[in-house]
């Protein structure tokens, strides 16, 4: 580009004409041909004063511009590039060094403190590298014996939670065992007492199971149909004996009571209260040998009628009752005795109620009148 071509250029852009000293600056800057010599050098007579003009134009630095002919402002330092005074070079190499042990030290006490939380598994390394604005320095840490005792003091707080929780365990299985035994005490009590059937019972319902004919008999309806008067009723001790007395005799013929081998069979029942069941006191071989002595011997009078056979028959017979089993409830004042063969079939269901003393009394006075009468009749001593 010409020198003609660069200003028709400026003014095109600029809308005026160049300077000379844009002039000059463009073609310092090689955007123009610098005139020739023989141009630019002018005679020095005549044209001296004109120089004196134009050397101060070259005397004084022209100001860089692009190559439109604006000037170029150079770049100011900024704000974070300027370098604020008294920032580094007040600070003396001692304090520089405490700083960088502040450091260290602030970051062992994290560590530490990590490794108090963290136990085992988030342990400070032996060394922490601190670098510094010309050399890395390498300081031990010192965090060792922090975490030593930051660990032994968990341990020792977690021992004095495990100490602190033993009185309240040790509370926990007391009041358990209270309520166990207590529990189990109030259920033992309440079972044993519902047991309870001390005093005299009246007999009001009987069925038996008639085997022969295979069916259920009301024995209070037979009696009734036969014109049979019959009690019977059942005194349980505070011992817990069980006691069961019944006599029957003829409308027609009162004088003449009859007492069954039962009556006499006194002092061989127990009554267990747990399981609510009627046991036998004595042996198997006990009960036999008592029951055949009863019919051959104390009760001869009455049974004389049987012959030897129909008397071994009968004992053996008596004495099958020894297998059978009795299980009794409670409802109120009714008991209602079950007996069971030794197939556990049952074969009797008697009903009872629960007398008054004054009722209870009565009954056994007239029980005792009708046995002295029975006695006194078939000659039983």
């Amino acid at each position: 580009m010409n020198q003609q071509e660069w200003i028709e250029l400026f003014e095109s852009v600029n809308g005026r004409k160049p300077t000379a000293d844009e002039l000059v600056a463009a073609a310092k800057a090689g955007v123009i041909p610098s005139p020739s010599r023989e141009k630019s050098v002018r005679p020095e007579v005549n044209n001296q004063a004109e120089a004196d003009k134009e050397r101060p134009v070259f005397s004084r630095p022209a100001p860089e511009r692009d190559k439109f002919g604006r000037k170029l402002t150079p770049p100011q330092p900024s704000d974070l590039e300027r370098p604020k005074p008294n920032m580094v070079a007040s600070e003396s190499p001692s304090e520089q060094a405490s700083q960088t042990r502040a450091q260290s030290t602030s970051q062992a006490g994290k560590a530490v403190q990590r490794a108090s939380f963290g136990g085992v598994h988030q342990a400070p390394q032996d060394r922490q590298v601190v670098e510094n604005s010309n050399q890395t320095q390498a300081i031990p840490s010192q965090s060792r014996p922090e975490v030593m005792a930051g660990g032994s003091q968990s341990t020792s707080q977690t021992t004095q939670k495990k100490k602190s929780k033993w009185p309240r365990v040790l509370f926990a299985l007391v009041a358990l065992l209270f309520l166990a035994f207590a529990g189990a005490g109030g259920y033992a009590f309440w079972r044993n007492n519902d047991g309870n059937i001390e005093g005299t019972w009246q007999l009001t319902e009987w069925h038996y199971y008639d085997q022969d004919e295979d069916k259920w008999v009301n024995v209070l309806n037979q009696y009734k149909d036969k014109k049979f008067h019959y009690q019977d009723f059942v005194i349980v001790s505070k011992q817990k004996r069980f006691e069961e007395d019944s006599y029957s005799f003829s409308t027609e013929a009162r004088n003449q009571p009859y007492l069954p081998l039962g009556s006499y069979l006194n002092d061989i029942y127990q009554v267990n209260q747990w399981d609510k069941t009627i046991d036998f006191r004595v042996s198997n071989r006990e009960y036999k040998d008592k029951v055949t002595k009863l019919i051959k011997s104390e009760l001869k009078g009455y049974y004389s009628y049987l012959n030897a056979q129909e008397t071994k028959k009968y004992i053996a017979s008596i004495a099958e009752g020894y297998n059978y089993s009795r299980s009794y409830s409670v409802d109120g004042d009714k008991l209602t005795i079950v007996t069971q063969d030794k197939s556990g079939r049952k074969i009797s269901e008697a009903v009872y109620h629960h007398l008054s003393n004054a009722k209870a009394e009565s009954l056994r006075s007239d029980f005792k009148k009708q046995k002295a009468k029975f006695e006194k009749n078939y000659h039983i001593n």
